[in-house]
């Protein structure tokens, strides 16, 4: 997840590269990553919360709820 990826670098004194994918979890997130067009670089600020730094936006998920 390319999100949590984002406090991974921020945690190393040499991060190399943030890896990124197109499946669109993003939509779904309260804090989405965003890419700069012009240069292919992320902007990001590693979030300061305890856990994996994503929090999911559970009403935009709701739709998609099953009960079993």
């Amino acid at each position: 997840m390319q999100e949590l990826h984002v406090s991974l670098l921020a945690a190393m004194p040499n991060a190399g590269y943030l890896e990124m994918h197109t499946f669109p979890i993003d939509q779904y997130t309260t804090r989405p990553l965003v890419i700069n067009k012009d240069n292919g670089m992320a902007i990001a600020i590693a979030p300061e919360v305890t856990g994996t730094g994503v929090t999911f936006d559970w009403d935009k998920l709701a739709p998609h709820k099953q009960h079993y």
